[in-house]
C-alpha cells in the first residue's frame, strides 16, 4: 500500500493559504486498509524536521499540521508512511522541486510557505 494524490488543505497546488495548521491529505492504493499513518515535515532546503506526527494508529487520511510555526517564504516538504492490514510500511516518495503552495499564518498578504508533498 502507497499513499497518492498528496494535497494541502484538498488542493493539490495552492497558493497564498494563510493557515496556521493547514490540513494535509493523501488516498491509498493497493492493499485493503490504512492501519497507521506517520506523517513528517520537514525543511525543503536543509532538511530541518518541522513537525513529525509520530505513529497514529488510524485509518483516517489527513493531519492538520502541528508543528514549529511555518515562516514567511519558507519551503517545506512533506511526506506520510502508512501502514497496511499486514503491517507493512511504506513512505511516500518525493519531488521536491514542484507541487503544492500554501502560505503561512498570519495576515500579512506577503508571507507564503511552500509545502511540497514528498510524492
Amino acid at each position: 500500500m502507497r499513499a497518492v494524490r498528496l494535497r494541502t488543505v484538498d488542493l493539490k497546488n495552492p497558493l497564498g493559504i494563510d493557515d496556521a495548521a493547514p490540513m494535509l491529505s493523501w488516498n491509498c492504493e493497493g492493499g485493503k486498509k490504512q492501519r497507521a499513518y506517520q506523517l513528517r515535515v520537514t525543511d525543503a532546503v536543509s532538511g530541518e524536521l518541522f513537525f513529525d506526527s509520530g505513529r497514529v494508529e488510524s485509518d483516517t487520511m489527513r493531519c492538520a499540521y502541528g508543528g514549529k510555526e511555518l515562516k514567511s517564504r519558507t519551503r517545506a516538504a512533506w511526506s506520510v508512511t502508512i501502514w497496511d492490514e499486514t503491517g507493512e510500511a511504506e513512505t511516500s516518495e518525493g519531488q521536491r522541486d514542484g507541487g503544492q503552495q500554501c502560505a503561512g499564518a498570519g495576515n500579512d498578504p506577503v508571507r507564503q510557505t511552500s509545502l511540497l508533498p514528498d510524492l
